[in-house]
C-alpha cells in the first residue's frame, strides 16, 4: 500500500531504521531529511508521495487516486487545495481524499491529518523525545519493539476492528477519523483536534423526504465521480449483485466512456449473484471479468506480499483482485464501500440478532420513531455495551491472563459515544450509524478495497467528503432498504433495476415489502433445493445462490496450511485441528458451506494477528 511515514525530535537513527522498515515491501520509498527530522513516503509511479510548497511548506500525502493528481497542482499553490495551515492548525478540505503530513519549518511544526472517513490509517508514538508516524503499524513496531496491546487484539477478534484508536501495540496510536495532531517538537508536546462534521446535524427536510434525498444524493454522487475518477486512465469496479455497486456503475456510467471501464467479480460461477452480475454487465455495454475462488486466493505468497504491503489478509480474494487488474492495465479500482451509509443498512438492526431484528426492522419500515430497543431515547451506549464476552476458542488462555477484557472494551466504546457527543452528535440514530460506519466500516469492510491497494491505487467515490456527510444527516427512515438508492436509479438509470439482487428474487424496482416477501420466498426454495439434493444422493445439484464458494478448502489441505503458518505460541492448535477435520468428515451438506466460510474467517483473523505481532 503506498504510505507515508517519518519521525520528529528523537534519535535520528530511529528514522533510518523506519525508512528501511517502511521500504522494504516496495524495494525503495521517497525521503528527504528535514530540520530534526525525515519525511518519507511511497506512491505509484509516476505519482509522487512527497512535495515541496512554494513558501518551503513540505507536506506528503497518502490516500486515494485522486489525492495524487491534485498534489502536484496544490504544490505550485494553484487550485485544487488540498489543506489550510493556520492558528498552528492543520484542516484538510473536501478535495484531499486521504491523510496528509505537513512540516512547516519556520514554526518548527509537524502536523497529521486524517480525511473523515478515516479509510487509510495513520498510526503515530509519541516518545519521550520525539515523535515517529506510519501508515503502516509492523514498521513502527519494529523500531520501538512495542509490546502487544493485548485489549486491542481481543476486539480485533471479536469484530475485526479496534476501537478508542487502539493498535496492536502498546504505545501505538490510530488517529481516528477527522482528527489533526500538531506536533512541536521544541515543547515535546502533541494536540489532537477534532475536524469531522459527519453525523452533525439534520438535512433540510423542506421537500418530500425521499424526492429531495435522492435529488441532493444523485448530484453528490456525480461530483464524486468526477472527482474520483481520471477518464484518461483504465479503471475497474467490484460490482455484486447488490445495491451499492449498481448504484455506483449508474454514475460512472456517465462519466466514463465504456471502453475506460472494467468489471469485476469473483466467486462462484454457477452462482445467481454472478449471473446477475454478468446481466448487468451486458446491459451496461462494459466488460466483466470473472474470478472463480481457488487455492490461487489462498496462496502463501500472495498472502505475505499482500499483508507486508497493505496489513491484512483477511480478504484474500480482494489481494487476488488487485493483483489480476493490475496485469489487465487497470490503474484504479472503486468499489460501493460506504455506500451502505445511504442504503440505511448501518443501523440498530445491525447490532441485534435473533427475535430482537424482526420488530426492530418492523419499527424502521414502518417509521415508528420511538422504538429503538425499548425506546429512541434509550441510553445509546447500554445498547452498544458488551454483556456476554466469550473468550475465543482458537486463543489459548495465557494470551489474556486473567485481564477483564469485557470492562476495557466496554471502556473503549463509552470513550468513543464521548468522542462523538463531543464533536455535536445528539441523534440516537447517528450516533449509532456513526458507530458502526467509523469501526466496521473504515477498519473491516473498507479492509477489502485496501486489500487491492498492493497492486494498484483505489478510489472512493462514497466516501467523498460531500457525499459521506450528506448520507450521514439523512434521517435513517428515508434511507432504509435502499429507497433513495432506488429512486436515484428510477431517475437515472432505470434499466438497472430490471435485474433482481442477489438476495431477492423479482426485480429491484419492486416496492419494499414484495422484496422482503420474495426473500423468505428465495430461503424457503434454496431449502427445498437442498432436500432434494439430498434426497436424489447429489444427482440434482445444490443450491448456488451467492458469490461465496468455499468447496476447494473442504479436503482441509488449504486451512491445515494456515494454521502451519501461525507462529505466535497463544494459538489454540489442536482445536483448530479438530474443527478442520470436523469439516472434512462431514461430506457434502448444506451447513458444511457456512461452517467453512466461519472458520476460514477465524483462521484468516488468526493469521492477521500473528503476521502483525512477529
Amino acid at each position: 500500500m503506498p504510505g507515508i511515514f517519518g519521525g520528529v525530535g528523537g534519535d535520528p537513527s530511529l528514522y533510518e531504521i523506519l525508512q528501511s522498515e517502511f521500504a522494504k515491501p516496495w524495494g525503495g520509498c521517497e525521503s528527504i531529511a528535514l530540520p530534526n527530522g525525515r519525511l518519507g513516503g511511497h506512491a505509484f509511479r509516476p505519482a509522487q508521495a512527497l512535495h515541496l510548497a512554494g513558501d518551503g511548506v513540505s507536506f506528503a500525502i497518502d490516500g486515494e487516486a485522486s489525492i495524487y493528481r491534485a498534489a502536484p497542482e496544490f504544490a505550485l499553490r494553484r487550485q485544487p487545495t488540498l489543506f489550510h495551515l493556520a492558528a498552528r492548525e492543520l484542516t484538510l478540505t473536501a478535495t484531499c481524499k486521504g491523510n496528509v503530513v505537513v512540516v512547516d519549518p519556520e514554526e518548527g511544526l509537524w502536523y497529521l491529518a486524517v480525511e473523515w472517513t478515516g479509510s487509510f490509517p495513520l498510526y503515530y508514538a509519541h516518545l519521550p523525545s520525539g515523535l515517529l508516524f506510519c501508515n503502516r503499524l509492523k514498521p513502527l513496531a519494529r523500531v520501538l519493539g512495542a509490546s502487544p496491546d493485548v485489549i486491542a487484539i481481543r476486539e480485533f477478534l471479536h469484530e475485526l476492528y479496534m476501537l478508542a484508536g487502539r493498535s496492536f501495540f502498546n504505545g501505538i496510536h490510530r488517529l481516528m477519523p477527522g482528527q489533526s495532531l500538531t506536533y512541536d517538537h521544541i515543547r515535546n508536546h502533541i494536540h489532537l483536534r477534532e475536524t469531522s462534521e459527519v453525523w452533525v446535524g439534520v438535512e433540510d427536510g423542506s421537500l418530500p423526504p425521499l424526492t429531495h434525498a435522492a435529488n441532493t444524493s444523485w448530484c453528490s454522487l456525480m461530483d464524486a465521480v468526477r472527482h474520483c475518477l481520471d477518464t484518461d486512465v483504465q479503471h475497474a469496479l467490484m460490482i455484486s449483485g447488490g445495491w451499492d455497486s449498481r448504484t455506483l456503475l449508474a454514475a460512472t456510467k456517465k462519466h466514463l466512456d465504456p471502453e475506460k471501464l472494467i468489471g469485476y467479480t469473483h466467486g462462484d460461477p454457477l452462482s445467481r449473484e454472478l449471473r446477475i452480475v454478468d446481466r448487468i454487465c451486458r446491459s451496461s455495454g462494459i466488460r466483466l471479468h470473472k474470478e472463480a475462488l481457488n487455492n490461487a486466493v489462498l496462496d502463501p505468497e500472495l498472502l505475505q506480499r499482500g499483508f507486508d504491503r497493505v496489513e491484512t489478509v483477511v480478504f484474500p480474494e480482494w489481494h487476488r483482485a488487485g493483483q489480476v487488474l493490475a496485469d489487465l492495465d487497470a490503474r484504479s479500482v472503486s468499489a460501493g464501500v460506504y455506500g451502505e451509509g445511504l442504503g440505511g443498512h448501518y443501523g440498530s438492526t445491525m447490532l441485534v440478532n435473533g427475535a430482537r431484528k424482526l420488530p426492530m426492522l418492523a419499527a424502521q419500515l414502518l417509521s415508528w420513531p420511538r422504538y429503538f430497543g425499548r425506546s429512541m431515547d434509550a441510553d445509546v451506549y447500554d445498547f452498544l455495551r458488551l454483556r456476554h464476552l466469550v473468550k475465543p476458542w482458537h486463543v489459548q488462555e495465557m494470551l489474556w491472563d486473567n485481564m477483564d477484557l469485557q470492562d476495557a472494551m466496554n471502556a473503549d466504546i463509552e470513550a468513543t459515544l464521548m468522542r462523538f457527543k463531543e464533536r455535536g452528535m445528539t441523534s440516537s440514530h447517528q450516533l449509532i450509524e456513526a458507530f458502526i460506519t467509523e469501526h466496521r466500516g473504515s477498519q473491516y469492510i473498507n479492509a477489502q478495497l485496501l486489500s487491492c491497494r498492493a497492486s494498484l491505487d483505489v478510489s472512493i467515490p462514497f466516501g467523498d467528503r460531500d457525499f459521506f456527510t450528506l448520507a450521514s444527516r439523512l434521517p435513517l427512515m428515508t434511507k432504509i432498504h435502499n429507497s433513495v438508492n432506488r429512486e436515484m436509479l428510477r431517475q437515472h438509470d432505470p434499466a438497472l433495476l430490471r435485474f433482481s439482487t442477489a438476495a431477492t428474487l423479482g426485480p429491484a424496482a419492486w416496492p419494499i415489502v414484495l422484496q422482503e416477501a420474495s426473500r423468505l420466498i428465495q430461503h424457503l426454495e434454496q431449502h427445498m433445493h437442498w432436500r432434494l439434493h439430498f434426497a436424489t444422493h447429489g444427482h440434482i445439484q445444490p443450491p448456488h445462490i451467492g458469490w461465496g464458494y468455499w468447496e476447494f478448502l473442504r479436503d482441509g489441505t488449504v486451512l491445515n496450511a494456515l494454521v502451519d503458518a501461525l507462529q505466535c505460541d497463544f494459538w489454540n492448535i489442536s482445536a483448530m485441528r479438530d474443527r478442520i477435520r470436523d469439516i472434512s468428515r462431514q461430506g457434502l451438506r448444506r451447513e458444511t458451506y457456512s461452517l467453512t466460510a466461519v472458520l476460514l474467517q477465524h483462521l484468516l483473523k488468526d493469521y492477521h494477528v500473528d503476521l502483525a505481532l512477529r
